[in-house]
């Protein structure tokens, strides 16, 4: 009687839980907004409802942040709640980031890659005349008053920003391939299986799930229509203990197995050993259970590989094996190993933002050795360390571009295509014999650069700014504007600290010229460093803002922060673009007029490409001498009139004449700057502004660099004064200053 009793009990609770879906589903619906597009509206015809790009998405959304399944409306006891599925752009609620949150009201915004999405509906909220004794999600009995707590939103860790690129990497790398192997019927979210059924994260206590384990009240896996099989089940749920399961209905499973679901599967997680459930293996993943320990991503890999150890497809392999011979034998090898991590390890399925990065890479490196140890044909002459190296760094790194990264002699690396990277080296474009492994390698590099940063790139926006935690400036473009593919471009700086010696030895100035610079840096002298793209103004002027007195407030502002000044007293600004909404731009002229209420002694600004050339005059005009930029001109004489042009970008109508009369009054010297053929830098002449005579800007020269010729492919030359007096260093020896007026004789200097 009493289990007869229970029976019924479970199948009232059943009808009622049915009941109740039936109530919110009829009383659901989504409002999705889209930037520059007219809202819609779309009704959720059933609970699970499905948000993502993908077909089996109950509520479609575009663009390439959105994942194929990206997050999934669950019902709970008192209505319904969020879950996001694990993706990397994530799920905002409200501004937060968000793991899963519920229950939702109409006033909760979700933000999915940019769509903005409101659920409404009376369905929210359990009508008091149908609360009863319901059975949630996880399988909690809630009163007859529905008196369970609502589900705290569970916020996800921001977690180390490389360790998130690095989930970045391996995750966009396994939805891709999902996609490039036509995944018509299966989504991200949906199979959270390696080759074997593991995952990377598995909630077990010290073992792999046995019979009977994570099992629901109704006898399937949490998530799946299965019952609990004496083998070793798999674990699908994510780090941090929510269970994300297949959402598949059962007569997906069905169709999979009645046609023949092996080899060459639509999921490349899903691995190519044949169908897990031939092998009496759970295809689907144990809950996480209250007190549920998250093994290491070492051991969840090691599990993993075991029942992948056999599984190496031959014809793949075969496919690969001839790839080499085309195109070099290590290049096909390591195709070979990231599409086996791809599926020895799933990462769609897990959280990687609570791993630092060094654990990341430990535990891929980890993944990747067992990989190639289990590579019986690799050849001989294939360096396996080598191999392994190239593999993680690829993986979780950024690819070839690491080994270059750590030559400090390497100023610039140009990637143009897959295997077309340039550098530059000591001045110099070389090209260097490395190379992706295609296109969708570059990608995922691309993707770790800019997702820590909050930074898109898709279709719709194609190019991209970002910054390398070690300051270097990443330019990135993709296709459809890239027409080879995708491009990266990254300026290094010097790690070096520069000095006036430094630049004397470099050959890159004469003693005469800095000491003539210090004078004028020290004597509050306003300075504009022109040159062309890559001829070290930014250099040259982080060295004159170091020459500052300590005593004095620096205000630097710039587009991408570089300059490094040893300064006591010094508050740097950054510009900041917009957002993927197109708001929220902080621009270079809307710091330098925000610097002027910091009460600055002085003010930096890295590069003027704008109208903000006419507010930094104007603060070089009133109280802030001493202040310096840089301009792209080709000659002194052209700085003159780039400036022109700039400050008529402020968009203020001002005759020309008071347009010269300011930067005469504002500038006193311009210091350029050249590359030359055999990559070296020099400044090529210091010219100080005269003011302004019959309508024209005065200037005289006061040092220049002369070539004299070649000689070993290197630029002869020499440094040599002009035998011009500046016009204040009678004023400065006036005032006391001690000054050296021999430096301006002829005395030339050879470099």
């Amino acid at each position: 009687m009493a289990g007869g009793k229970d029976a019924a009990t479970m199948e009232a609770a059943c009808g009622a839980m049915k009941a109740f879906q039936c109530q919110v589903t009829d009383m659901l619906e989504i409002v999705i907004e889209e930037e520059g597009r007219e809202s819609r509206t779309v009704p959720v015809a059933g609970l699970p409802c499905r948000i993502g790009r993908g077909k089996e998405a109950e509520v479609q959304l575009g663009g390439w942040r959105v994942a194929r399944v990206h997050a999934e409306l669950q019902r709970i006891g008192r209505g319904v709640k969020l879950v996001d599925l694990g993706t990397i752009v994530g799920t905002r609620v409200n501004g937060e980031r968000v793991v899963e949150y519920g229950p939702l009201s109409e006033r909760d915004e979700i933000v999915v890659a940019g769509y903005r999405l409101r659920v409404q509906g009376s369905g929210l909220r359990l009508p008091a005349s149908g609360r009863s004794a319901l059975l949630d999600d996880d399988g909690l009995e809630t009163d007859v008053e529905g008196r369970e707590a609502p589900a705290a939103p569970k916020i996800a860790p921001e977690g180390d920003h490389a360790a998130t690129g690095a989930a970045v990497l391996l995750r966009n790398a396994v939805s891709r391939r999902s996609d490039d192997e036509g995944a018509s019927d299966h989504g991200d979210g949906q199979s959270g299986q390696g080759i074997s059924g593991r995952t990377l994260a598995t909630p077990v206590n010290d073992a792999m799930p046995t019979a009977g384990e994570g099992c629901r009240a109704d006898g399937g896996l949490e998530g799946h229509d299965h019952a609990c099989g004496s083998g070793s089940g798999s674990g699908s749920g994510s780090v941090g203990g929510h269970v994300a399961g297949d959402r598949r209905d059962p007569g997906e499973h069905r169709d999979s197995r009645e046609h023949g679901d092996s080899g060459e599967r639509p999921d490349a997680i899903r691995g190519e050993a044949g169908d897990a459930d031939e092998q009496g293996e759970a295809s689907g993943g144990a809950g996480v259970r209250d007190g549920g320990k998250v093994v290491s991503m070492g051991a969840a890999a090691d599990a993993g590989w075991r029942g992948a150890d056999d599984g190496i497809d031959q014809v793949r392999l075969a496919d690969y094996a001839r790839a080499a011979q085309e195109q070099g034998k290590a290049l096909g090898w390591r195709r070979l190993v990231q599409r086996q991590l791809l599926e020895v390890i799933d990462l769609r399925r897990s959280n990687l933002t609570q791993f630092s990065a060094d654990e990341v890479k430990a535990e891929v490196r980890s993944a990747v050795e067992r990989i190639v140890a289990g590579m019986q044909n690799l050849p001989p002459d294939i360096d396996r360390d080598m191999l392994v190296q190239d593999s993680v760094d690829e993986a979780v790194g950024l690819g070839p571009l690491e080994r270059l990264m750590t030559d400090p002699l390497i100023s610039e690396i140009m990637v143009n295509s897959a295997t077309d990277i340039f550098v530059e080296r000591k001045g110099k474009l070389q090209q260097v014999p490395l190379a992706f492994s295609d296109d969708d390698a570059i990608r995922n590099v691309i993707e770790r650069i800019v997702a820590p940063l909050g930074r898109r790139i898709d279709e719709s926006s194609p190019l991209v700014d970002a910054r390398l935690p070690d300051g270097s400036r990443v330019n990135a473009i993709i296709p459809p504007v890239a027409l080879k593919g995708p491009t990266i471009t990254i300026r290094r700086f010097n790690r070096t600290v520069m000095t006036p010696d430094t630049l004397v030895a470099n050959q890159s100035a004469s003693p005469a010229m800095m000491e003539f610079l210090r004078i004028c840096v020290e004597q509050h002298k306003s300075i504009i460093v022109s040159g062309g793209t890559g001829s070290g103004k930014t250099t040259l002027l982080n060295v004159l803002s170091n020459l500052i007195p300590v005593g004095e407030r620096l205000i630097t502002i710039e587009d991408a922060a570089e300059l490094k000044l040893m300064h006591p007293h010094l508050v740097s600004l950054e510009s900041r673009p917009p957002n993927a909404e197109g708001r929220g731009a902080i621009t270079i002229r809307d710091l330098v007029k925000n610097a002027l209420r910091m009460r600055p002694d002085r003010i930096i600004v890295g590069e003027c490409r704008g109208g903000e050339a006419l507010d930094m005059l104007q603060a070089m005009n009133t109280g802030h001498e001493g202040s310096m930029t840089t301009v792209h001109a080709n000659t002194p004489r052209d700085v003159l009139s780039r400036l022109e042009v700039l400050m008529l970008m402020a968009g203020v109508e001002l005759p020309l004449a008071a347009l010269r009369e300011q930067i005469a009054s504002a500038v006193d010297l311009i210091i350029h700057q050249a590359r030359f053929p055999d990559g070296s830098r020099r400044i090529t002449s210091i010219t100080e502004v005269c003011g302004v005579e019959s309508g024209k800007i005065q200037s005289h020269e006061i040092f220049r660099y002369e070539q004299t010729g070649l000689k070993n492919s290197r630029v002869q030359g020499r440094f040599r004064a002009c035998d011009e007096v500046p016009s204040f260093y009678e004023a400065l020896r006036d005032r006391g200053v001690s000054v050296d007026f021999s430096i301006f004789e002829d005395d030339a200097v050879t470099a």
